[in-house]
């Protein structure tokens, strides 16, 4: 069953807009932002097939590092 989020997300968006310009910026917007989370949706796919199989759960899901090599606990 899919997300509530990702489904009403993928539908398409009424605009009112008087002018074409805006219509097309928040189209297009959109259709980036669906791309985005499409990609995003896979990795975490991959990423929780990876801890399936290595059973690193605790470490993984509780520990993320900054980009500053800084260690976060959640």
């Amino acid at each position: 069953m899919e997300d509530l989020f990702l489904v009403n997300l993928c539908q398409p968006i009424p605009l009112i807009a008087t002018h074409h310009e805006c219509d097309s910026i928040v189209t297009e917007s959109t259709l980036r932002i669906r791309e985005c989370l499409t990609s995003l949706t896979s990795l975490l796919v991959e990423r929780s097939l990876a801890l399936l199989k290595c059973a690193k759960f605790d470490t993984a899901f509780t520990r993320h590092e900054c980009h500053s090599g800084t260690s976060i606990r959640h």
